[in-house]
C-alpha cells in the first residue's frame, strides 16, 4: 500500500536523479509521466550524453551537468 501512496502523491513533487545513464531513462520517464518535477544530475556534458540529453530536455527534466 505504501508504494501506491507514493505514486499518488508524486505529482508536483521535486525529484532528483543522480546520473543520466541508460538505466535511469525509464525511471525518468516514469516520474515525469506521473507529474514529478524532475532534475537530473550527471558529471557528463551535453555532448557526452548525446541523445539522452535531448530526450530528457524534451520530457521537461532540468539537467545539471558537469563536474560541479
Amino acid at each position: 500500500m505504501k508504494g501506491l501512496e507514493l505514486l499518488s502523491n508524486i505529482s508536483g513533487k521535486t525529484v532528483t536523479l543522480i546520473g543520466a545513464g541508460v538505466s535511469n531513462m525509464p525511471l525518468a520517464d516514469f516520474l515525469i509521466k506521473r507529474g514529478a518535477v524532475l532534475s537530473v544530475r550527471d558529471r557528463k556534458t551535453e555532448n557526452q550524453l548525446g541523445e539522452r540529453d535531448d530526450e530528457l530536455k524534451k520530457a521537461g527534466a532540468k539537467l545539471i551537468l558537469g563536474e560541479n
